[in-house]
Formats: structure tokens, sequence, C-alpha cells
């Protein structure tokens, strides 16, 4: 990658080395895997996704854009960077059968209750963290 300094500083400098820091991880990852392959004892790095990689540029975003308002710089270079692609996953609840399964297999844990409240009525997590023991009404269910 080219040195960037902060006259020069370009939205390509940011998409280079966010392509960089994605390529140099996958390559240490594989050479990592080979030497494992070949009976070696080595720490897996691990990955980074293109979420982390926005993350990332979320927080470079930010500090140029206080450098912009601090009239340091005339504009943000981050503002235009080319971001990999977040890969979105499509949502597969589980069948009420696996519902079912997974109640019976936590039946002995302390959060079984809490997975039975989550389960039969929608409640999302935080909504089931801050429940009172007022908000409960158990004759009227």
């Amino acid at each position: 990658m080219s040195e960037a300094t902060a006259d020069n500083l370009r939205a390509h400098h940011f998409s280079t080395a966010y392509r960089e820091i994605l390529a140099e991880r996958r390559a240490a990852i594989a050479d990592a895997q080979a030497e494992r392959d070949n009976g070696g004892h080595v720490v897996m790095p691990r990955s980074i996704s293109p979420t982390t990689i926005r993350r990332i540029h979320a927080v470079a975003r930010k500090a140029l854009s206080s450098a912009v308002s601090g009239g340091l710089i005339p504009q943000n270079p981050a503002s235009n960077a080319e971001l990999p692609k977040v890969a979105k996953s499509k949502v597969q609840p589980w069948t009420p059968e696996q519902y079912a399964d997974f109640l019976r297999k936590t039946e002995d844990e302390r959060l079984h209750i809490a997975y039975w409240l989550l389960g039969h009525t929608g409640l999302r997590r935080g909504e089931l963290a801050g429940l009172m023991w007022d908000d409960i009404d158990l004759t009227a269910g």
C-alpha cells in the first residue's frame, strides 16, 4: 500500500487497507491450518469478518469527521471508501418440534424458565432481563 499522509489520504487508501487486512488474515489462517495439518501445534488466528472491517471503518470515519469539524482537513477521505460486502444470513427459526426438544434437554438448567418464557411469549432478551415480578400475573396467565 502506498504511504498516505494527512495531506494525501484518499478513499482508495482505506479500501486497499481493508482488502489487505482481510487477505492477510485469510493467508495467516491458511498457513496455520497447513501447519496444523502437518502435525504442528499452532494457535489458529481468528478470522476477521466484513462486519469487523465496517466497525473499524466507522471509527476511522468518525475520527476524520471530527478533523473536518475542527478545520484540520477539508473533507473526510473515508466517506467514499469501498467496504467489503456483508453476507446476510437468513434466520431459520426452530420448528415446534425442535423447540420442544430444546426445552426437554434444558429442563435441569438454571435458565430453563427463561427459555420457556422467551419461546412462549415472544419476549426479546432485553425485555426478559427487565421483567419484574410485578409484571407477572400467574392467575390470569
